[in-house]
Order: C-alpha cells, then sequence, then structure tokens
C-alpha cells in the first residue's frame, strides 16, 4: 500500500499544478467578470475575492476541478488555420492546451489513476491517450474543451473555497473520491442504491 502512494505521489503533483493553473486562470475571469467556464455564478464573488492559500488548499483536491470535453475531439478540422485570438482568448487557449497536454501525459503514464483523478469514461481516457500534441493544439483552439468541474455542485464550491482545516480537506478529499452517480452505469446506481 506504501509503495501505491509514493508512485501516486508525483501524480498528485501535477494534479494540484493542473487545479491551481485551471483556479488562477477562473479567479482572473471572475475579477474581470467573465464567465467562469460553467461555475455556477455564486461561486463567482468567492473565487473572485479567495486567497492564495485558499486556491492552493482547493487545488490540493485529489480530483480535477475542471472537466474535459472531448466530444468534438474528432470533428475538429485537421488543417484550420489559426485565427487572430484576443488576449482572453488566447488565455484560454494556453489553459487548454496546458491542462489537456498533461491529462494526456497522466492518462499515458497510469491510466487508473488518471482515470481516478480526472474522472474520464474509459473512451474519453483512450481518446485522450491517443491524441498526437498537434491534435492537442487544433482542439483548444476550435472547441471549449476545458470547463468547470463539479459545475452542478455549487455547495462543493463553496465548500473549497472557504474551507479553513484539515477536518474540512479530508472530507473534501473522500468527496472528491467517491464515484459520481451520473458517472456510473446503470448497474452500479442499482448496487450502490441497495446497499
Amino acid at each position: 500500500m506504501m509503495q501505491e502512494n509514493n508512485n501516486s505521489a508525483p501524480h498528485l503533483e501535477l494534479l494540484f499544478e493542473m487545479n491551481r493553473l485551471f483556479l488562477s486562470f477562473l479567479q482572473a475571469r471572475a475579477q474581470r467578470g467573465q464567465d467562469c467556464l460553467g461555475l455556477p455564478g455564486v461561486i463567482e464573488p468567492l473565487l473572485r475575492d479567495a486567497p492564495e492559500v485558499q486556491l492552493d488548499r482547493a487545488a490540493g483536491l485529489p480530483h480535477a476541478l475542471f472537466a474535459l470535453n472531448l466530444s468534438d475531439a474528432a470533428d475538429f478540422a485537421a488543417d484550420a488555420p489559426l485565427p487572430l485570438m484576443s488576449a482572453d482568448a488566447a488565455g484560454l487557449y494556453c489553459l487548454q492546451v496546458s491542462l489537456l497536454q498533461s491529462a494526456r501525459n497522466l492518462c499515458r503514464q497510469n491510466a487508473p489513476l488518471a482515470q481516478t483523478f480526472l474522472g474520464l469514461q474509459a473512451g474519453c481516457l483512450m481518446r485522450l491517450r491517443c491524441l498526437a500534441l498537434i491534435d492537442i493544439t487544433q482542439l483548444a483552439e476550435s472547441t471549449r474543451a476545458v470547463r468547470a468541474g463539479f459545475a452542478s455542485e455549487p455547495r462543493l464550491w463553496m465548500q473549497m473555497l472557504s474551507m479553513d482545516d484539515s477536518d474540512d480537506q479530508r472530507c473534501l478529499r473522500l468527496i472528491a473520491l467517491q464515484p459520481r452517480a451520473t458517472d456510473m452505469l446503470p448497474e452500479q446506481r442499482r448496487v450502490t442504491q441497495i446497499r
């Protein structure tokens, strides 16, 4: 068991960095009054005013705070020219490239951890693993490949952005590692409900 923890430590560090990058990006958008990639509006004031230490605590959750949307991955044009981008679009593009590339690397290094940390279905996991670097850049410029995770759970976001002690952090870690009912197959939901 200890060996497994040592093997997952670099992956947890990568996940922390990915979450922290995402939170910093969202905080900047909230401070400018811009859309926060699907984050519930009630969370935006908390995010806008959150101190760095609070963002670090939230980023430590062992689950992606973002969700990857690869449904358009097969639809992007391989030879689409790069359009001129506004500063905001360029920032989103850089965020998406960074998170997609990091997620792809995590999927290639340790698929089970990637599936747990990123909350990916098996098909999405395989699709992400197979993306070439050029595919990542084209996907990032042609779609909104990254959005807020847990968007339908504002209470979880409120807890993440206001927790102040280790008990809160432990509780949130346990919540993050639980499979969500929407991610389970119908047979799994039935078994979970019976118990």
